[in-house]
């Protein structure tokens, strides 16, 4: 029996067999699927599935014996479990990466790997094991390879597929990808916060399809799938290294992904913890999901939970298959492995150590390989040759196997698969965002509000020690104020710059798993930064400016107020900028200071510079604009009368004769002194020009910051970034065109 989902284009066939359940599903039971065992249970729903509800089939699932169909007891609702039609068996064929390079990382790989077990990628370092997963994912840099990928024996992915977004998007839904470096970065939320939130980026409030859950179901679900239950209330900085891994993984698989990709998931955690994992993710893949793990030195209790595993060397593929016939295998193309050992997997590993060790010129190395290989020519040969031996046995060998897994997913349609959908309602996110940022910042009061405070309030109120209540008629020094104030924005500068950069992986990784978009992030960092650099520099400014005794017209306060907001903010957008324009750390860390320093020396703050043919940089400089708004607000138009008879011109740029003599520094006219120190002659109303062009700098700034965040990020060339910035943002004449 076949139904339509509502919204849906695709018909779902229920159906189930080969051992799998759906981890997204809120059902309480799962469906054993194997056909060799539970083979009445089997046979019961797939005619149940010809002939009944949905209602019926639940039914029927729950007269099975529940030790069979929920082996974790992490379903309380009484959904229908996944049905062998929506299984997905991958295959990756010849694969070339670089595709044009003479010496390419890797070189012709193929795989596979099967609903319900897992498929280990193993090899020496430099293998091309993270390549290939990366590959494999279609995700970030890694499209420039030749071969394809299959799933269930129909094209879904290859060097040009990439382009067609509906596709990209499909193949997504259906394969997830964890990163080695993927971690929460929100260290004071618990587990069951930080899953909540990947749920609620995922998962609408309520949803129309009868096979998906609500966010609730899901949260227990992924909760008790994991191993994170008795955990769900423990901030991550206390958890475990197992459980961390568990928890990022669990955060990465919020939807119902039919392929699993893990980078070396058991990588700095304790034995116990790594094989707790891997026992994990053998539960995930018996739920009808194809695991494929990257591991470096799987143990001999790990490789009992290894169904498959593809050992690479130099880029190619030298043996793929299961582990217990890898010594069958190595005796079948003559190699002898060096060592005994029951971890065949570290054997090959000893053996490719070994070889190259015996054409050393190091005459130790060369003796310690003589000890355990064999160095007659023929055997150097077969060892040499490694890959040509796989390849020439590929279809004695790897075929066969390939054929026999892959025989009974053939007629499960890609079209046909039903997904959950890239949810993600924009400004949904944006709050959802705006919601973690500001608990996680509850959560740390004491650094993220009391400490910034307390800073800028006692560095200001310093300042405006020093320099309480500067006569008014000491303009000179009352201009340096400015300086101090330019100063305090560098600090601003470099926060602006290590804040961006410690949350750009995080949201690189939750981009990549399309829990949001660019755009939204973009948005609420926005936000954040206006309530954050807006603050925090009031209190600094409105104090320093009421302790030193700068004019206390409401006019003047108010402009005051407005241009060092608008410049705090432009220097953070400022900070972004580079940060989203310079990917690499190294060569952002040694270009930003150096950029700040001079565009706080062509300022303008330190007075007239003696050489003009780089006074042009000024115009560059945000800090040359808001210190001129700055000082046009406080000294232009200002008259100060000494005495009964002694008043100065507005326009003059000679003071009157009966005017007693000043101190050096000390004027009465706000305009004679700021053309005199500064040489500004500009009138009032340039203030608000001024203003306005720092306004102008923010948005440029923004704007330029989120195509490198969006872009640039995503390692696409200059040219490329161009093109797509035309065809995403002014390309009516580019709409067909497909860029990437």
């Amino acid at each position: 029996m076949t139904f339509r989902m509502e919204g849906a284009s695709s018909q779902l066939s229920l159906a189930s067999t080969n051992g799998t359940a759906d981890l997204s599903d809120s059902t309480n039971h799962l469906v054993p699927q194997n056909p060799y065992h539970h083979q009445h249970e089997t046979s019961t729903i797939f005619e149940a599935s010809r002939s009944s509800s949905i209602e019926d089939i639940a039914s029927i699932t729950k007269h099975t014996t529940t030790e069979a169909l929920d082996p974790i007891g992490v379903y309380a609702t009484n959904h229908p479990a996944q049905f062998f039609d929506q299984q997905c068996f991958l295959e990756w064929k010849d694969l070339k990466f670089p595709s044009q390079s003479e010496n390419p990382i890797l070189k012709n790989v193929s795989g596979f790997a099967v609903p319900g077990k897992i498929t280990a990628i193993c090899g020496p370092v430099g293998s091309g094991k993270s390549t290939l997963l990366r590959i494999l994912s279609n995700r970030g840099a890694y499209k420039d390879y030749s071969g394809d990928i299959f799933i269930n024996s129909q094209l879904a992915m290859n060097r040009e597929l990439q382009t067609d977004r509906d596709i990209s998007n499909k193949y997504k839904s259906l394969v997830s990808f964890v990163s080695k470096d993927y971690a929460p970065s929100n260290m004071s939320l618990t587990v069951k916060e930080i899953l909540r939130f990947a749920v609620r980026f995922k998962l609408p409030v309520r949803s129309k399809n009868p096979l998906w859950t609500t966010r609730d179901e899901r949260l227990s679900i992924l909760l008790n799938a994991y191993g994170l239950k008795n955990k769900e209330n423990s901030t991550f900085n206390t958890l475990s290294s197992g459980e961390k891994r568990r928890l990022c993984i669990a955060a990465q698989n919020v939807l119902f992904h039919r392929v699993v990709l893990l980078e070396y998931p058991t990588d700095g955690i304790e034995f116990g913890e790594s094989f707790h994992l891997l026992r994990q993710m053998k539960t995930l893949a018996e739920m009808g999901v194809c695991v494929v793990i990257c591991l470096h030195r799987p143990s001999i209790l790990e490789l009992e939970l290894i169904d498959y595993v593809s050992i690479l060397n130099k880029g190619s593929t030298i043996y793929f298959g299961k582990p217990k016939m890898i010594q069958e295998y190595f005796e079948l193309i003559g190699v002898q492995l060096p060592l005994n050992r029951q971890n065949v997997v570290a054997s090959v590993f000893e053996l490719i150590i070994l070889h190259e060790m015996s054409k050393s010129r190091n005459e130790r190395e060369q003796q310690m390989a003589l000890h355990y290989l064999d160095l007659d020519k023929e055997s150097i040969e077969r060892r040499d040759h490694l890959e040509a031996e796989f390849e020439k046995r590929k279809r004695t060998f790897y075929i066969p196997q390939k054929e026999h897994e892959e025989a009974p997913f053939r007629h499960n349609k890609i079209e046909d698969i039903q997904t959950e959908k890239y949810y993600s309602n924009y400004f949904a996110s944006v709050w959802i965002l705006l919601e973690r940022i500001y608990l996680v910042k509850l959560r740390n009061w004491k650094t993220e509000f009391i400490t910034p405070f307390f800073e800028k309030f006692i560095v200001a109120v310093f300042i405006g020690l020093l320099y309480f209540q500067i006569s008014p008629t000491n303009m000179s020094l009352r201009g340096k104020i400015f300086s101090f104030l330019n100063l305090n924005i560098s600090i601003t500068f470099g926060l602006s710059i290590k804040t961006l950069i410690s949350q750009i992986p995080l949201m690189t990784q939750e981009r990549n798993s399309t829990s949001y978009r660019i755009g939204a992030f973009f948005l609420a960092k926005s936000i954040e930064d206006i309530v954050d650099f807006t603050i925090y520099p009031f209190i600094f400014g409105i104090i320093i400016y009421l302790l030193v005794g700068f004019s206390y017209e409401a006019e003047r306060v108010f402009a005051f107020i407005l241009i060092f907001a608008i410049y705090n903010l432009t220097c953070m957008s400022f900070a972004q900028t580079l940060v989203a324009i310079i990917p690499v750390p190294s060569i952002l860390n040694f270009i930003a200071p150096v950029i700040n320093l001079i565009f706080l020396l062509v300022s303008g703050a330190y007075g007239l510079t003696n050489t003009q043919f780089l006074g042009w940089i000024g115009y560059a400089s945000y800090l040359s604009y808001a210190f001129k708004a700055l000082a046009i607000n406080e000294f232009h138009g200002v008259l100060l009368q000494i005495g009964n008879s002694t008043t100065v011109d507005n326009n003059s740029t000679v003071a009157s004769t009966e005017q007693p003599s000043l101190p050096a520094g000390h004027y009465t006219n706000g305009t004679l002194f700021l053309e005199r120190a500064y040489g500004l002659t500009d009138p009032h109303y340039m203030m608000w020009v001024y203003l306005g062009v720092l306004i102008v700098y923010f948005g440029v700034c923004k704007v330029i910051a989120y195509f490198g965040l969006r872009y640039i990020y995503k390692g696409m060339s200059v040219k490329k970034v161009l093109l797509k910035i035309v065809h995403d943002w002014c390309g009516c004449c580019f709409a067909k065109r497909k860029i990437n």
